[in-house]
């Protein structure tokens, strides 16, 4: 696997190109000069001079190349990385062809409806069972549609899911391999969520392309379910160029389908098939989604970053320019040295490095698994430092995904560990900020106290203890005043007590009168 991250900067080696061309027409222009000299002293100085001119021209083109294939972001190799993934996002994807509004659905109640309010109904009552999962709804007829990207807006969601009709597209044909693939690309690539496709179909394809993006799906470790509506006994619509069309429930053919890809472990995920005139169908698959809201652990394939390894060969290769040759013992010293440092293993030190490089570049995805990778990783067990920075970074990414109480799980799992004061410094901060944004101002204070007292340097700390001090103190004295205002204004109050109020307050307004003017003249500072 070879990727290259931004392919544009490798646009700056073309630059190489006229520096070559001037230090050749340069020396050229030498030798002229000095012709008689260079052909009667082919070996000595002014030869040795001109060899290493272009020695170090050549070394210092190399490291510039390898310095810019770094910035580049080669990639090759693959290696397992470890993602933490919790919270579900669901894709709807509608089949709106012609073929749901067949009458024929729940007729094993007693009932008859289309196909299409039968999977309108049944979306409903998944909605309503969801709880702080994402859904985006896609349309399926010819061709595939992001109606609503990823939401937890669920009133939107029945809104879109209520209007469905073959009318909203004026695409001909039935494709549910298009509404996949569109439903694949409104999942966001960094995103911590466990990823699922839900079809609300009869089965009914013209184009014959679901077995691949049903393939695709699964390699993606996306799994896929098929909810069926219909009847296999059939039933007869008017197509859309009006003529009387029989149409039947796909059971067979999608229950098959789904076999044969299970059979396979290697793609990751499985394809299942719900019939949903049955009645535990909507409970089977809630149940589904519930048991992979649990915090779990995958495995993705990932191409390697080699950037250290090509800014190694960079540094490398600009050290020997600057080495004279003639000096050999110098050489080998050198070499011996470089060597150790290019085969010497520096991963402990880089893993927390790349895995914050990823992060402050809003790589979730990368970020979760690098740091959950040196957590868990047996060469990180005997490095406390390394693994406490890997919980801290798992806290950090859960708090940018609004992950709150998992991100307050990873920093309570910290304070019982031994922490040096910037790291602890930091732990309490991110506390603080966590009951900040509950609204919980008290415990935000105690934590940016304790953040103050473990590294004394937290400028943020304090300025932020501050700013939730005066909001707290605000609040109260908010309070205060509303419970004065409606004491003293209520309507219902007996003329005597009226006069008592007005009594007291007059009363209060001439001893502030007289602490007034008896205030302190002298000229010292009051602290």
């Amino acid at each position: 696997m070879f990727s290259v991250d931004n392919p544009k900067i490798l646009l700056l080696l073309l630059v190489l190109i006229p520096i070559w061309i001037f230090f050749v027409l340069k020396f050229r222009f030498f030798r002229k000069r000095i012709s008689g000299v260079y052909k009667s002293d082919k070996n000595h100085v002014v030869s040795r001079a001109i060899r290493a001119a272009y020695t170090k021209i050549s070394l210092r083109s190399v490291a510039y190349i390898f310095s810019v294939l770094a910035l580049s972001g080669i990639s090759f190799g693959v290696e397992n990385v470890p993602v933490q993934k919790n919270g579900n996002a669901v894709s709807f994807v509608f089949d709106i062809s012609y073929s749901m509004l067949a009458n024929d659905s729940m007729r094993s109640e007693g009932m008859a409806m289309t196909r299409l309010d039968h999977a309108k109904r049944f979306a409903g009552s998944l909605l309503s069972s969801f709880r702080g999962e994402a859904v985006s709804v896609v349309l399926a007829k010819g061709d595939g549609f992001v109606a609503l990207p990823l939401t937890e807006d669920y009133f939107s969601v029945e809104s879109l899911v209520s209007s469905l009709s073959p009318k909203i597209m004026t695409s001909k044909g039935s494709s549910l391999a298009r509404g996949i693939r569109a439903a694949i690309s409104s999942f966001p690539k960094k995103s911590a969520r466990n990823a699922f496709i839900f079809v609300f179909t009869d089965g009914d394809e013209t184009d014959g392309l679901l077995e691949g993006a049903l393939e695709e799906s699964l390699k993606l470790r996306v799994p896929v379910y098929f909810i069926g509506f219909g009847s296999e006994g059939g039933a007869e619509i008017v197509s859309g160029d009006g003529k009387p069309v029989t149409t039947f429930l796909r059971k067979e053919k999608l229950m098959t389908l789904c076999d044969e890809f299970n059979s396979n472990n290697i793609l990751g995920a499985k394809a299942y098939f719900f019939d949903a005139s049955q009645k535990n169908s909507l409970a089977r698959l809630l149940s589904s989604l519930e048991d992979s809201k649990s915090e779990i652990i995958t495995y993705e394939t990932k191409s390697i970053r080699r950037h250290v390894f090509l800014l190694m060969i960079a540094v490398i290769a600009l050290i020997l320019s600057e080495i004279d040759f003639s000096k050999l013992r110098q050489y080998y010293a050198v070499s011996s040295v470089l060597l150790v440092l290019l085969f010497s293993s520096c991963s402990e030190k880089t893993a927390v490095f790349s895995a914050t490089s990823d992060f402050k570049r809003e790589k979730f995805r990368e970020s979760t698994g690098a740091f959950l990778n040196i957590t868990t990783s047996p060469k990180f067990k005997d490095d406390k430092l390394a693994v406490s920075y890997g919980i801290f970074g798992l806290s950090a990414n859960y708090m940018a995904l609004g992950e709150y109480d998992k991100a307050m799980e990873k920093l309570n799992l910290l304070l019982d560990s031994e922490l040096d004061g910037k790291l602890k410094g930091a732990v309490f901060y991110n506390r603080g900020i966590i009951f900040v944004r509950r609204g919980d101002f008290p415990m935000a204070i105690e934590s940016f106290k304790l953040a103050v007292l473990s590294d004394g340097s937290n400028t943020s700390a304090k300025i932020n203890l501050e700013l939730c001090s005066r909001e707290l103190a605000a609040k109260k004295q908010s309070s205060g005043e509303q419970e004065m205002k409606e004491v003293m204004q209520s309507d219902d109050e007996s003329g005597l007590q009226k006069e008592i109020f007005t009594l007291i307050r007059n009363q209060e307004s001439n001893q502030w009168r007289r602490l007034s003017s008896n205030e302190d003249t002298t000229d010292a500072i009051d602290y």
